[in-house]
């Protein structure tokens, strides 16, 4: 029954990260500017685009739901992980270095990622996305904490 159920929470990580992925970048929450980038690039900067927008969302999703992942090594990675982004975030005044690049490639000065939080208009509340983390953090802990 656990294996059951190790499955489904890998399954749920694989598809959050698929479904998140289509819609950042078909709905619109990636930069425009980013975008319309990706559409004029020549091939080998497209791929760098993108590359870069993949890693962001498997990093994004991972923060966000890695917790659920069954694995304590995965789990470790993950509590490091946590404690990684809010230090860099501290550091860098709020932005992530891999959106950033993103960015530089595009000719784009935004430094931020225009995720959900974003486009729903709280990315303004200040320390919100590293309280989010924090409570995934915790998530992450007690999991580890249940696993046998």
């Amino acid at each position: 029954m656990n294996k059951q159920k190790d499955m489904n929470n890998n399954k749920i990580f694989y598809i959050l990260f698929i479904l998140i992925f289509i819609i950042d970048l078909f709905v619109g929450f990636t930069s425009k500017r980013t975008i319309e980038c990706l559409r004029k690039a020549d091939s080998v900067k497209k791929t760098k685009i993108f590359s870069s927008l993949i890693l962001h969302h498997i990093v994004s999703v991972f923060a966000h739901y890695g917790w659920m992942l069954p694995n304590k090594p995965l789990l470790i990675l993950f509590i490091f992980s946590c404690l990684f982004a809010i230090s860099n975030w501290k550091y860098t005044g709020g932005y992530c270095q891999i959106t950033k690049y993103t960015n530089e490639l595009c000719g784009d000065d935004e430094p931020y990622f225009h995720d959900i939080l974003w486009k729903i208009g709280v990315k303004d509340v200040p320390g919100l996305q590293e309280r989010l983390i924090l409570v995934f953090l915790i998530f992450g802990i007690v999991h580890y904490l249940s696993l046998n």
